[in-house]
């Protein structure tokens, strides 16, 4: 054991002797043994036993009352009803976050993200898709319109016994040619 006095403890809270030249001056009663006390955490006989040590030494004393300002400080900055009220309000966040997680999606879910890529390709498809050109188009290099237009027309009505004829021509600024097969 130390051969200092009784009324200052050179051992630390976990046994271990402290050399009280090198710390400097300190108090008779251990932090964690003031902290015990001021919160009521020891059994009753060693509660008044570390209370005796307290009122011997005036350093243990003033260390034990800054432990009281500094609960009371605490106590009015965040006062326990709003402490209260804030860590039931983020226990309900994160039971509804966790609640929602669980949930199953429905399969269509995945379609609220990809819908609207879709309507955006479709829209540029549309959009951006090559118009053939029209008989009335200049050809590149020429200042006038294209002179030869190949169209199709059907003549005859449908009946069950004969299809519908389908004729295919060649218009031409001398006249008509008119094409088949072979």
């Amino acid at each position: 054991m130390s051969t200092t006095p009784a009324t200052h403890d050179t051992h630390d809270a976990g046994g271990r002797e402290v050399d009280v030249a090198k710390t400097g001056a300190r108090a008779a009663v251990p932090q964690l043994l003031l902290e015990q006390l001021h919160l009521g955490e020891l059994q009753p006989a060693q509660a008044r036993e570390v209370e005796a040590r307290v009122m011997a030494d005036p350093a243990s004393a003033a260390a034990r009352a800054t432990l009281a300002e500094s609960d009371a400080a605490i106590l009015a900055a965040f006062p326990p009803a709003d402490v209260l009220a804030e860590a039931r309000r983020r226990a309900h966040v994160l039971d509804t976050r966790a609640r929602v997680a669980a949930e199953p999606r429905p399969r269509w879910a995945a379609l609220r993200v990809a819908l609207p890529a879709l309507a955006a390709v479709a829209l540029a498809a549309v959009a951006l898709r090559p118009t053939p050109p029209s008989p009335t188009d200049i050809e590149p290099g020429l200042q006038r319109p294209l002179d030869e237009v190949i169209r199709t027309k059907g003549t005859s009505a449908a009946t069950p016994t004969r299809p519908v004829d389908l004729l295919v021509f060649r218009k031409r600024a001398d006249g008509v040619e008119h094409m088949a097969n072979g």
